[in-house]
């Protein structure tokens, strides 16, 4: 709600500014930050010739995870049981 609340005060300020100097500007970039980033996604989906006219370089990498085993303490007790 503040964004659009700003960003009208700003085109108000901007109309009323065209006659009259009197007030300081007041325009959105005063008090709205924007971040540009990469699209990453469609980054992946360049070839490699087309990323290195991007100055950009896909680096393969692997991941692996390590998870203890399960154990089920009822198969093994069944299990020995049968075997005594």
């Amino acid at each position: 709600m503040t964004l659009l609340l700003v960003e009208q005060r700003a085109k108000e300020t901007t109309a009323c500014n065209v006659t009259v100097q009197t007030v300081p500007p007041f325009t959105t970039d005063m008090y709205i930050r924007t971040e540009r980033k990469l699209n990453l996604e469609a980054l992946e989906k360049l070839s490699d010739s087309e990323l290195l006219a991007l100055r950009v370089k896909r680096v393969p990498t692997s991941s692996f995870s390590v998870k203890p085993a399960k154990v089920d303490m009822g198969k093994a007790v069944k299990e020995a049981a049968e075997a005594a």
